[in-house]
């Protein structure tokens, strides 16, 4: 199968998936990753929640394969625009609540244009999110559904 090479950011908890669906697609993503189909990123945001003490040594080995972005300085309308994303994301609810979740967002649509993650909170806004940013947001399964079919 022809694969179109995309670049992929996963969002922490897309590597330790509670369900056997999503664990499976993301190993499989993992393979097509060591196939050199896709490229998996992870935000410099995420990298510090995956060094955190609680994250599980799986979480922290299946990490060490992936491409890293490195933080920097933002331009001032590239921190408006994170405050954007913090806004559609927060919603109603306090901004602390959300601010590495529109880090990842933001790292993403910087250096790629898709983003797996399990987190409700994101998946919910994922169309809203989708009008501000040029980002596509999935479940693993998702991706993987769309990329078995050729459709990226």
């Amino acid at each position: 199968m022809n694969y179109v090479h995309c670049h992929v950011f996963l969002d922490s908890c897309a590597f330790d998936p509670k369900d056997l669906k999503e664990e499976r697609a993301i190993q499989e993503l993992f393979k097509m990753r060591d196939e050199e189909k896709i490229t998996l990123f992870i935000a410099h945001s995420t990298e510090k929640e995956i060094k955190h003490p609680n994250t599980p040594g799986k979480v922290k080995r299946d990490s060490l394969k992936m491409i890293y972005t490195v933080q920097v300085n933002l331009t001032s309308e590239e921190e408006e625009k994170l405050k954007k994303i913090e806004k559609i994301l927060a919603g109603d609810g306090r901004v602390e609540n959300i601010k590495s979740d529109a880090s990842h967002l933001f790292e993403c649509q910087k250096y790629g244009w898709i983003f797996v993650t399990l987190d409700n909170r994101v998946l919910k806004k994922k169309d809203q999110i989708r009008k501000f940013l040029n980002v596509n947001i999935y479940r693993p399964s998702k991706l993987l559904s769309i990329l078995n079919r050729n459709q990226i």
